[in-house]
């Protein structure tokens, strides 16, 4: 019995040194993971940043451009119709 209570006390010391390491590696890799996670959040918020911000860019883009054809009508407008005043003016010293 006494040789058997030897084994049982060096077993569970054994075991008990072992867990010592295990549960500080553990810890460690519960906090690289919380860094990671936190990393990956900041990630995800900076690429919905950008997601947003291209949208808006895209957005105004897009204003731009009709703005920029509402004015080449506008232009068109004018031209056609200094070319006609031309026109008139011309036919007016002709007469």
């Amino acid at each position: 019995m006494q040789n058997f209570r030897s084994v049982y006390d060096h077993r569970v010391s054994t075991l008990n040194e072992e867990h010592g390491p295990l549960v500080e590696h553990l810890e460690n890799m519960e906090k690289h993971i919380k860094t990671i996670y936190k990393e990956l959040l900041d990630e995800a918020n900076s690429n919905k940043r950008l997601r947003e911000q291209l949208s808006d860019k895209n957005s105004k883009i897009r204003e731009m451009g009709e703005q920029s054809k509402q004015k080449s009508d506008i232009l068109a407008i004018f031209r056609r119709a200094t070319e006609l005043f031309e026109y008139v003016i011309f036919v007016q010293v002709l007469i």
